[in-house]
C-alpha cells in the first residue's frame, strides 16, 4: 500500500465517529487529512476531511488529536475554527462544481467535514497521463472551475483550489 494509505498520523482503517466509517487515506497536507469513508446512514461513499494540522498538533492513542505543546494552543484553536468557518461556507454554496457538504462536526479534539466523494484524476496525474492539452481541453477545466470560484469569491471566501478531472 501507498504511504497515502498509510500515513502515521491516520485514523485507523474502519474507525466510526457518528454517522461515518473511515476507511483509506486519499490525501495530507500541512491543515489535515482527507479519507475515503462510508455515510453508514445514507449508504454511500463520502469524502471526509479531518483538521490536522501536522505543524501544530499530533493524533494520542485514543485518536484524539491534541496540540503538539502548549506554545501553539492559540494557533491549533484558531485553524480549528477557520476550518469550521470552511464547512459552514461550502455547506451554504450550491454550484454544480462545489463539492456538496453533507456534514461537518466536531470529535476528538478535531473536527471533520463531510463531503460528496467525487471519484476523478488530479490534474498532475491527468497531464502526465495525456501531456500537454488543447485549448478546448484547457477551457473544459478552466471554465467551470472559474464559474464555481465566482460563486466562492462572492461569498467573500478564499479556498485552496484543488480539482479533479473527472473521467
Amino acid at each position: 500500500m501507498s504511504e497515502e494509505q498509510h500515513h502515521h498520523l491516520a485514523l485507523p482503517q474502519g474507525t466510526r465517529i457518528r454517522d461515518f466509517e473511515f476507511h483509506r487515506v486519499l490525501g495530507h497536507g500541512g491543515f489535515g487529512m482527507t479519507y475515503l469513508g462510508w455515510n453508514v446512514t445514507l449508504d454511500i461513499p463520502v469524502a471526509i476531511k479531518e483538521y490536522l494540522p501536522t505543524d501544530l498538533a499530533t493524533r494520542k492513542s485514543d485518536q484524539s488529536v491534541v496540540p503538539q505543546s502548549s506554545r501553539v494552543v492559540s494557533d491549533f484553536q484558531w485553524g480549528l475554527e477557520r476550518f469550521l468557518d470552511e464547512a459552514r461556507t461550502l455547506a451554504r454554496l450550491q454550484h454544480p462544481n462545489i463539492v456538496r457538504v453533507h456534514q461537518y462536526f466536531e470529535a476528538h479534539g478535531t473536527a471533520c467535514i463531510a463531503m460528496d466523494y467525487v471519484e476523478g484524476e488530479d490534474l498532475s496525474a491527468h497531464l502526465e497521463r495525456k501531456g500537454t492539452l488543447s485549448e478546448d481541453e484547457l477551457k473544459g477545466i478552466l471554465y467551470p472551475l472559474l464559474s464555481a470560484l465566482e460563486v466562492v469569491h462572492q461569498a467573500d471566501f478564499l479556498v485552496v483550489v484543488y480539482f479533479e478531472i473527472l473521467r
